[in-house]
């Protein structure tokens, strides 16, 4: 089995890594990060029950910071130091057959990467949620409080998780109120259109959260199940944008999975016809 790996991740893993001080000196040398990028690869294509791999990292450009306009692509991402050894960590991942991917994201490579072999015998190695929408194996190495999480087999549909917090109401009442919702599939894929991704700055369904998604996600069976529950809350909340609303949400959401002649991607459209 293949392992497409997000080096993204180990690169600023292993040089963050060596930023850690040592006693007499500024920061490990880079023999460290050469030696920490071999062991995470190692790692992770052992633990993932893979036998090979593929290594991607993000490049220049990328075509979400053009699609957003109700809120700048990760511009809620404060400005702070990268780690000194970072650029020569990815120069060093390229050197290892690291495919850059220009003008999109690492993880839409591996959407790509795993639709061409028709999502088997491949693993798709990663830290990042979203990509958990992709269907096929799936692992996440541990990393400070981030569990280990698979390898697991994600299918097409896919499930969601609900965290519930309890809370006392003012009548003094108890109310198991959702924190946080986790999931896979395509049911992900909508979760995330309502409730967005904070990480990324991207807004989803503004004003809504967990509650809406069990609401109107958990009963359905099928995409277009899906897809007209999420929609019919856009059209609620947003009335005749509904159609440019979530379909910008949806194409910065979205593990772009398909590329055009030219190596760019084929951009997310709405499943189904919807009446504007």
């Amino acid at each position: 089995m293949l392992a497409l790996i997000d080096a993204d991740l180990i690169a600023y893993e292993a040089a963050a890594a060596a930023d850690m001080v040592e006693e007499g000196h500024e920061r490990r040398s880079f023999d460290y990060v050469v030696d920490k990028v071999d062991e995470t690869i190692k790692f992770i294509t052992e633990n993932s029950g893979c036998d090979s791999y593929e290594l991607f990292i993000t490049g220049k450009g990328n075509f979400r910071y053009d699609i957003a306009t109700i809120k700048p692509y990760k511009g809620n991402r404060k400005d702070t130091p990268k780690p000194f050894y970072l650029e020569a960590t990815r120069k060093l991942l390229e050197s290892y057959g690291a495919v850059v991917c220009d003008g999109m994201e690492a993880d839409d490579m591996l959407a790509v990467r795993a639709r061409e072999m028709d999502y088997n015998d491949c693993c798709i190695c990663s830290r990042d949620k979203d990509l958990r929408m992709v269907p096929c194996m799936q692992y996440s190495w541990e990393v400070g409080r981030q569990p280990e999480w698979g390898p697991e087999l994600v299918d097409r549909l896919g499930g969601l998780h609900f965290r519930f917090s309890e809370k006392i109401l003012k009548n003094g009442e108890k109310s198991n109120a959702i924190k946080k919702v986790y999931g896979t599939g395509l049911k992900w894929f909508y979760a995330q259109l309502i409730i967005g991704d904070s990480t990324d700055n991207i807004a989803g369904l503004e004003g809504k959260g967990g509650g809406l998604v069990h609401q109107v996600l958990e009963p359905c069976t099928t995409e277009e199940e899906m897809f007209l529950a999420t929609f019919s809350a856009y059209k609620d909340k947003y009335g005749d944008t509904a159609t440019e609303r979530i379909l910008e949400q949806g194409r910065l959401l979205w593990m772009h999975d398909k590329l055009d002649e030219r190596g760019e991607v084929i951009l997310w459209e709405l499943p189904y016809e919807v009446k504007s």
